[in-house]
């Protein structure tokens, strides 16, 4: 298992299967300044309510990071059909984790999304 820790978000990785979960922070937490002239309100199906897309909002801003760069090391959020990133369970504290896959894992058996 391969941990990668940014600002706000965790991901776990399974480099063996390809399969990995990416922690959400607790959106209670997060500063959501209403009317940020910076950014445009959109929903964020990760953290379950809207957000302000490009503006500093800190999970958002540290998600795009995190969706970034793990894209670098060849992995990608799991998608519902319309594109959005899958919630694939819960933390013990509530948290969001959405699945994240890779397609160079080291063996060829099922994924998440299989």
């Amino acid at each position: 298992m391969q941990i990668v820790s940014f600002a706000v978000h965790r991901a776990y990785l399974d480099p063996l299967t390809g399969s990995g979960v990416l922690v959400c922070p607790d959106p209670d937490e997060d500063l959501d300044p209403p009317g940020d002239p910076l950014g445009e309100r959109v929903w964020l199906p990760s953290l379950g309510e809207y957000g302000f897309k490009g503006s500093t909002v800190p999970a958002l801003a540290d998600w795009e990071t995190a969706i970034r760069r793990l894209y670098d090391i060849a992995w990608m959020p799991l998608e519902h059909e319309y594109g959005d990133p899958q919630v694939v369970g819960q933390s013990n504290d509530g948290r969001s984790a959405v699945g994240l896959y890779s397609e160079a894992s080291i063996i060829g058996g099922p994924t998440l999304i299989e």
